[in-house]
Formats: structure tokens, sequence, C-alpha cells
């Protein structure tokens, strides 16, 4: 009996060791670099990703200074439009490619400097990591060559909800950033939903932008009668329970997947109306857009959205239109 209770125990003991990952793959598009691998066969798992100007080949490679964070379990899923549809639904990382699977691990950065990198991505079990590195596996053989560009949003699928129809688009952001992409969270690889509806046939279109309400999602939005406006519908969604930033943003060590130990002292960043700036900029940009016809419309929270966003960039917003506008957020509720 004593055998084996000690079998069993060291079946226990390896099966809760880290594990390395494998088919570490990456590409750079548009000023990020998008790293995907296999995922283990299990839960719990944290993955560590490195990055360096030189080869990561040993375990001392591996310092916290070439850490650029690390992420949890199904980051290939998309868990706020799976939780909207109903159904699951997985990250396009090329509009033009299939979708990506569920063993799939997903992390997306920001250039910041153009030059030649090295990955590199680790796993933690139970706080421990494995430094297991093999070249061409979980490390990279070559540099990425990468450059210094302006991200775009990457399409994702199109909806049908309420009879419109809603183009879904993705991007990544991250606590670092530049001139042509801001900081616009307080943690790496966040990926933001936003919707698109195009409507009429005319060469170029009014826009507005549709704040939705502390209770709503980027897929609810309505427009005007206009029969040419396009409607770019962004959408204010934190990973946690509180889930919403009322379209303004929140402290830089704020956790925003638990929730958990919110700051009563410190930096609270415009992380959500920077990114909101962006997608307007991205939009008068790319699309066949009428510069001096860009409106935002919301109510509730989604009216103290159009106010705080048309007193930022004011000579780029043509009018605005709120519905009781929330700004005592003293209110428990946010509708």
């Amino acid at each position: 009996m004593k055998r084996w209770f000690g079998f069993l125990f060291l079946i226990i003991s390896v099966s809760a060791q880290a594990q390395p990952v494998t088919n570490l793959q990456t590409v750079h598009r548009r000023g990020q670099t998008f790293l995907t691998w296999d995922n283990l066969a299990r839960t719990g798992v944290t993955y560590r990703v490195y990055c360096s100007n030189a080869p990561i080949i040993r375990a001392s490679d591996l310092t916290a200074q070439r850490r650029l964070g690390a992420v949890g379990d199904s980051t290939s899923y998309n868990r706020r439009l799976s939780s909207i549809l109903g159904e699951p639904n997985f990250f396009r990382i090329d509009s033009l490619a299939p979708a990506l699977s569920f063993q799939k691990g997903l992390f997306v950065h920001t250039t910041t400097a153009a030059g030649r990198y090295y990955y590199a991505v680790t796993t933690m079990i139970n706080a421990r990591e494995d430094t297991t590195l093999t070249i061409g596996v979980n490390t990279l053989a070559t540099a990425l060559v990468e450059n210094l560009g302006r991200p775009s949003p990457i399409w994702q699928r199109s909806v049908r909800q309420n009879a419109r129809i809603f183009e879904v688009y993705t991007h990544w952001a991250s606590p670092v950033g530049h001139a042509n992409y801001p900081a616009m969270s307080s943690a790496v690889s966040v990926p933001f939903n936003f919707g698109l509806q195009r409507k009429g046939a005319a060469a170029l279109h009014p826009l507005l932008v549709r704040f939705h309400g502390g209770e709503g999602n980027f897929l609810r939005a309505t427009g005007t009668s206009n029969a040419e406006e396009w409607i770019l519908s962004p959408d204010d969604n934190l990973p946690n329970s509180t889930g919403i930033s009322a379209w303004y943003g929140y402290h830089e060590t704020y956790d925003i997947f638990t929730g958990a130990g919110v700051p009563t002292t410190g930096v609270v960043h415009d992380y959500t109306a920077r990114r909101i700036v962006w997608m307007i900029d991205w939009a008068r940009r790319a699309l066949p857009i009428d510069t001096t016809r860009v409106y935002l419309m919301g109510g509730s929270m989604g009216g103290a959205g159009s106010v705080f966003i048309s007193m930022i960039i004011p000579e780029k917003i043509a009018a605005i239109y709120t519905t009781v506008p929330k700004f005592d957020f003293s209110f428990i509720s946010f509708v």
C-alpha cells in the first residue's frame, strides 16, 4: 500500500509542474506583432512573453527587463462578442484568414521602436515557471523585423442584430504606445471590439459615433433617419464584473480582470477616451467619411461619453446629441 501511494504522489507532482508551449509563430503587421502558440491542454496556465534584440536561448535570458507581460487561458477566444451573441467566437489576426482555434494562445504587442526582435513564451502553473527553451518551438530561431507603424483594427465578422448589419472589428491595446497608437489600457494585449454600420451609396458619408449606456453593448447602436450616415459603435467593457469605465478610463494599477483592490490614491488615466479618439481618427482616415460631419450621440452613461469626447476633440466634432447624460457616478447604476 505504501508503494501505491508513493506512485500516486509522483504522478500528481509531475502533472502540477509547468510545461513549455509549442509552435510559437509571429507575424508583424502595421506596427503590431501577433504571437500565437499551441496552448497547454489544461486551464489555470499563465503564459509569459519575452522580447529581446538578442536570441533568447537559455533560462538566464528570461529577465524581468525582457518580459513584455503575461496572459491567461483562452486568449484566442472573443469573450465579449461570444457573451453578446450567445455563441463561441474566436479572434482573427488577419481579416482575410480564418479565425484562430480554441487551442491557440494569442499575444499582441505594439512596436514602440523599429528593429529586429526575438520572442519567447514560457508557462507558469501554480506560480512555477517552466524556463525550458527550445529554439524554433517556444523561442524564435531568427529575429522578426518590426517597424513603427500605424496599427489598424481587424475585421472579425459581420452580424445581423435587430435588422441591422454590424461589421465587427477588434484591436488590441496596452499600457505603452506612441503618437499613432497611444496607451489605451492598463494591461498588455487587451482586445476591444467595436461595430460599423454602412448605409447609403453616397461618395462621402456623415459619421455618427453612438455610445451605449451602462448596461448596453456595441451591437445595440441605432442611428438617426439619415439614410446615408455610417454608424461607429464603440464598446465600454472591461473583463471584470464591474465591466465599465464610464467612457473615460481608470487607475493605472486597477486590475481590469478581477476588479480587486480598487486603488484610493494615484493616477487615473483616460485610457477609454484615448481609445475612442483613436477610433474616430481611424474612421476619418480610412473610411469615406465627410470629416466636417462627425456627430456623437448617447444616452445616460453614453450621453456622458458624448460630452467627454466632444470636450477632448471639439475641432473634429460637428455636434452632439445626448439624452439624460449621467455625470453623478456615485450612483450604483449607470443605466
